[in-house]
């Protein structure tokens, strides 16, 4: 088990979401605590150990600690702006 750190970036951008996304991406922070690289994931290139998970339009941006056994997301944005 991983633990999940959540940035103040990441919950505004949360927040900003409609409901049903909201709720969808809650579903996905909790799955990625006990397997942080789903066969959905893909490795970022160009950012040593960042991750990233589709969710429909929007993109879960995260990096993962194995030695600590963390998992920080950093942003979670609609992927015309994800990739900035």
């Amino acid at each position: 088990m991983y633990s999940l750190e959540v940035t103040s970036t990441a919950r505004k951008d949360i927040f900003r979401l409609q409901p049903d996304i909201q709720a969808q991406i809650e579903t996905t922070l909790d799955n990625l605590i006990s397997n942080p690289r789903p066969h959905m994931c893909k490795k970022l290139k160009g950012l040593p150990s960042m991750w990233r998970v589709r969710i429909g339009d929007y993109r879960i941006l995260y990096n993962i600690n194995d030695t600590r056994k963390q998992i920080t997301v950093y942003r979670i944005l609609h992927r015309k702006d994800a990739y900035r």
